[in-house]
């Protein structure tokens, strides 16, 4: 489908996120898969460098060259005659690129969840909460702990906003599955190396897109409104 402009959708599939993560062991589960206990070491090695300049630096690269091209094409909107009918979405884009992230780095600060390489599960010394779970008295961190939502991928899925761009629904879908493919190849990688849990990921889509929704709602209203007999 393509990207959902409602932001009640979008709040509604993070609540039920949070309450299906909270009831049951999906992330250490998953996370399981991704760690190998009897040499104690990940499927991916963080000290790979080739994978850490691929999915890492790299990716977040290609992130910045494809905001500093939005950019530009938002600033030559109001001269060049194509870009004119889309200055309001490539507002909303642009909006997405900076706040989506910053909200998520802004709730990374306060959640005070652990890696999953620091919890005693995965050879830490952390034990395991969720999300509305306090530490044991005798087992609290020495520093608060930033790992929820996943920030990395966050990158990657404000670029979901890129569909709100396109008029035809098969372009609307291939931008909004292309942005969060990407996000969650970011996310995989940082799970894959012990950085993030599925929920972290899921979470950091979710409000990722909450963002957008919202950011588009006060930006652009007139995109809400259904288009009768759109073209595929």
């Amino acid at each position: 489908m393509p990207f959902n402009r409602n932001p009640a959708f979008w709040f509604f599939s993070l609540v039920v996120t949070l309450l299906l993560f909270e009831a049951t062991h999906i992330d250490v589960a998953t996370q399981q898969l991704l760690y190998f206990s009897e040499s104690d070491r990940w499927l991916i090695n963080r000290d790979n460098d080739l994978l850490n300049t691929i999915f890492y630096s790299g990716l977040k690269l290609v992130l910045f060259f494809g905001a500093a091209l939005l950019l530009t094409a938002f600033f030559l909107s109001t001269k060049v005659c194509g870009l004119t009918s889309h200055r309001k979405a490539l507002k909303v884009v642009l909006l997405s690129l900076l706040l989506a992230p910053t909200t998520i780095l802004a709730l990374k600060s306060t959640t005070n969840i652990a890696c999953p390489r620091a919890l005693t599960e995965f050879g830490g010394d952390i034990p395991y909460v969720r999300l509305f779970e306090a530490y044991p008295s005798n087992a609290m961190p020495t520093r608060r702990q930033r790992c929820f939502p996943a920030g990395h991928a966050s990158g990657g899925f404000a670029f979901m906003s890129l569909a709100l761009l396109f008029r035809k629904r098969r372009h609307q879908i291939g931008a909004f599955l292309s942005a969060a493919l990407l996000g969650w190849l970011m996310g995989f990688y940082k799970m894959a190396i012990g950085d993030h849990f599925l929920s972290h990921t899921l979470v950091s889509m979710e409000i990722s897109a909450i963002v957008i929704s919202v950011l588009n709602y006060y930006v652009n209203p007139s995109s809400i409104s259904p288009v009768k007999n759109p073209s595929i």
